[in-house]
Formats: C-alpha cells, structure tokens, sequence
C-alpha cells in the first residue's frame, strides 16, 4: 500500500492495442521507480462481450483467454524492484445501471483491481 500517494492505476500492458511494445513489466517497473511512484496498476483490456456479439467492434477486442492467462503468470511471477507494488487488473466495461461488468467472477477472483469504462450500456 502506498504511503505517499504517488501512484498509477492505469497502466495498459504491452499486448494490448492501445500500448507500445515497449510496455514490458521490466520497462514499466523501471519508468515506475525512476518518477518515484510507490504503487502501480497494470492493466490488460477484458471485454467477454462486445455489442455486436463478433470478437471485434470499433476498436475494441473481445478477450483472448491465453492472453489473460499470460498476462497474470507475468506479473505474479515479477519480481518488482524495492519500493514498488505492483497490481493486477483490467479495464472493462460498465454493461447496465446495476453494476453488471463485462467479466466473469471466475476470472474477478484472480485481479487485485478493476478499471471500469461506460463504453456502452445494452442494458440501460
């Protein structure tokens, strides 16, 4: 838990889009250190469902399960430097106004956090 308040909850992984291939763990937890951030949320983009029911809408992707998979081993198996925590989690989306996400409990066991976007609501 940080103590200085110097943190980032939205640090996309390098296998998603919308981050560089530079976004390695070892790349991250070094920019991390050098601004002197205490904690840190690294994230990876998980939509079950997309609105037109395909793999793909816009810019979004739905999740490829071994991508998930991969990105967890890899971050539970870093060693962070001292002084540096690192979190697990994704950014997903808002699906109605009863609070339904766009994730399974299954794999919500497995996160430390969860970003969440209004994308679009089916359900509203």
């Amino acid at each position: 838990m940080a103590t200085s308040g110097k943190v980032d909850y939205h640090i996309h992984y390098f296998v998603d889009g919308c981050a560089s291939d530079e976004m390695t763990l070892p790349n991250i937890a070094a920019e991390a250190v050098r601004i002197g951030l205490e904690e840190i949320g690294i994230l990876k983009h998980y939509s079950q469902e997309l609105p037109n029911k395909e793999t793909k809408w816009v810019s979004w992707k739905r999740i490829i399960p071994k991508q998930f998979v991969d990105f967890l081993t890899d971050i539970r198996s870093f060693h962070s430097p001292a002084g540096l925590h690192i979190l697990a989690g994704v950014e997903t989306e808002l699906l109605n106004d009863q609070g339904k996400i766009n994730i399974p409990q299954s794999d919500i066991d497995k996160l430390d956090f969860i970003n969440l976007s209004v994308h679009w609501l089916p359900d509203l």
